[in-house]
């Protein structure tokens, strides 16, 4: 059998070799059936045995459109892609030179045999070098390939190698020439893609998914005329609201929902409540039901991923090192669900009749982000007893529970104390980038502004220093114009709670010469 492949390799070969296109168009034939295995070796000597001279004038003849010469195509594209399958030959200068052929041959036949693989070969180019790259980003191939996406109506190899073909083009930059010549195909290709998000459960859901998070973080959506009211958007909602329903495994939730970041980031919070129509429902269903199947489901992740991240970070036997990746995916997930949690909580305080929640939405809303926030305290605890003052993780987790406690007043008597206890060690706090603390201070600074009106709370701030915490900082951002002016009337507020409590004046002379220099700084 080995003896009659070889023989059948050599016949091939020598056939390839031929003086006339006839005994060129015999070996070819022969070429299809050797090259369906793995053999790359073959593959090899195939390759340099007929060049690329006679492939190419096949190749050329079928962008002429003769339905006589489409089969030629057809035969010279299965051979074609078989080289673009071996790295090395994808790599070489003759095949990269193939490209402006292979798009002529998409943009003939955007559809069929051919189309796939066409697609094939330049996924394999994409995929061999640097140089095929460079050259496919400058070839014009992403406005081709936006229109190839707006074609497919089911899962399919081809889809799968356009849609990694896109994440490729786009981790590269897209030329911003192609991105305005494909404005139209842009939103087609996202509206299909979406579609086929909602209805399709093969392996190109999560590719779709990979390349909706390389699009939108592209930012090329900013760069064309888009509008909340287009039928995507209302389709993107419907399939991330199917993932979140059901039983997704936790890489396309997580994928879900940073799609859904996206999404708000665009549009702005809003579009957390609108219409949500899942496959085989006829009647849309509460505008708040997308919002409310997102709430639980950031109940559900927050849990878990401030589990790992605090198990990671506090138990020494934790097999997750806190400089590995996967513990850095996992504080980019926590990122991602504080995020999505403030959008919550802006909308629970919206107060529009068109973007307001209604009762009943608040009155499941309130309670979960309650349970969060327990959480996210318990976290916050643990980083305290294990005296951790760096991380990005830990300065999220402040942030996000000043925040709530600064925007929803109504929850201060429940977590008040809680944060009252930690705000000592809280102002230590540091992301990985800073050398001392002040993001922490700039993200306090509303809850503590909070707070102080209290005076039990004023005289708890006080005796750590935390006064002189709020005038340095005060300082350092009029002497570096650092942050938006709210938060530094925040920081004059707080100072002036502190300065209203007659029986805490007695602190101010603890490493300053009078209160006034406090009305001094902030103008007074």
């Amino acid at each position: 059998m080995a003896q009659d492949s070889a023989g059948g390799l050599e016949s091939c070969l020598n056939l390839l070799r031929g003086n006339i296109d006839e005994q060129r168009l015999v070996g070819l034939l022969l070429a299809t059936k050797l090259i369906k295995g793995e053999d790359s070796g073959a593959i090899v000597q195939i390759f340099n045995a007929m060049g690329v001279n006679f492939i190419t004038r096949l190749l050329k003849s079928g962008t002429h459109g003769s339905k006589e010469e489409e089969s030629y195509v057809q035969l010279a594209m299965s051979v074609f892609s078989a080289f673009c399958r071996v790295p090395e030959l994808a790599a070489s200068k003759e095949i990269i030179e193939m490209i402006p052929t292979l798009l002529e041959i998409l943009r003939k036949w955007p559809e069929g045999n051919a189309s796939a693989d066409c697609l094939d070969c330049l996924l394999g180019i994409a995929s061999a070098s640097e140089q095929g790259i460079n050259a496919l980003r400058k070839s014009g191939v992403f406005p081709l390939l936006m229109d190839s996406l707006t074609r497919f109506k089911s899962d399919s190899e081809s889809l799968h190698s356009a849609v990694k073909l896109v994440q490729i083009i786009l981790a590269a930059n897209v030329l911003e020439h192609d991105i305005i010549c494909s404005s139209g195909n842009i939103i087609s290709a996202i509206q299909n893609l979406a579609n086929l998000l909602l209805h399709e459960q093969g392996s190109s859901k999560l590719d779709i998914l990979l390349l909706f998070q390389r699009l939108f973080r592209s930012k090329i959506l900013f760069q064309i005329q888009i509008s909340s009211n287009s039928s995507w958007v209302t389709l993107m909602r419907n399939s991330i609201g199917h993932m979140l329903q059901s039983q997704s495994g936790i890489e396309l939730k997580l994928l879900a929902l940073d799609l859904t970041k996206s999404m708000v980031d665009i549009f702005s919070s809003s579009w957390l409540l609108g219409p949500m129509v899942l496959p085989g429902e006829r009647k849309e269903m509460p505008v708040d039901r997308f919002f409310l199947l997102l709430v639980e489901t950031l109940r559900v992740e927050a849990l878990v991923i401030l589990n790992e991240v605090a198990h990671s970070r506090f138990n020494t036997e934790s097999s997750m090192n806190s400089k590995s990746d996967e513990f850095m995916k996992r504080k980019y997930q926590l990122a991602l669900v504080y995020s999505l949690l403030e959008s919550v909580i802006e909308l629970s305080l919206e107060e529009d009749d068109i973007s307001r929640l209604s009762d009943t939405a608040l009155q499941r809303t309130i309670p979960v982000l309650n349970d969060i926030m327990s959480t996210v305290i318990d976290f916050l605890e643990e980083a305290k007893r294990h005296s951790t003052v760096t991380g990005d993780d830990i300065l999220a987790s402040a942030r996000f529970l000043s925040r709530f406690l600064a925007d929803i007043p109504a929850v201060q008597r429940k977590f008040g104390e809680k944060l009252l206890s930690m705000l000592e060690y809280l102002f230590k706090v540091k992301s990985e980038s800073e050398e001392s603390p002040f993001l922490v201070i700039q993200f306090l600074l509303p809850a503590v502004c909070g707070i102080t009106k209290e005076m039990k709370a004023c005289e708890s701030f006080v005796s750590w220093g935390g006064h002189k915490q709020v005038i340095n900082f005060i300082h350092d951002v009029i002497r570096n114009n650092q942050v938006p002016s709210g938060l530094l009337i925040n920081a004059g507020d707080i100072i002036l709670n502190l300065l209203q409590k007659t029986a805490h004046r007695r602190f101010w002379g603890h490493g300053f010469s009078s209160p006034t220099i406090y009305s001094s700084t902030l103008g007074g």
